[in-house]
């Protein structure tokens, strides 16, 4: 998965509000692309994808959809597991981590 490897790279090299929001632009293009969650949500709520400008416009997955959904870009194994706390009775939420 070179592009996604390539994205985890330039996080660390921004150095202005500008390559924040063209690297946030990128991730978004690449979990749209890579995460069916996340672009099945983005369509229902008839996201203009390439029209997107500022990371501002990015639609931000509801907590709730870690409950019911393997939210996940692509497929691996992940290495670990983390789930909330919640509350007794309730459905944790559940996220899968690809690397620490």
């Amino acid at each position: 998965m070179p592009q996604f490897e390539n994205l985890k790279k330039q996080i660390f090299k921004i150095t202005s509000p500008d390559e924040f929001n063209a690297l946030a632009l990128r991730i978004f293009h690449y979990q749209y692309k890579n995460n069916s969650v996340y672009q099945k949500f983005a369509d229902n709520l008839s996201v203009n994808v390439s029209g997107l400008n500022h990371y501002t416009q990015i639609p931000f997955l509801p907590v709730e959809f870690f409950k019911y959904h393997k939210v996940v870009s692509g497929k691996f194994e992940p290495e670990v597991v983390f789930t909330s706390s919640g509350t007794t009775g309730a459905l944790n939420s559940r996220y899968f981590v690809k690397e620490l």
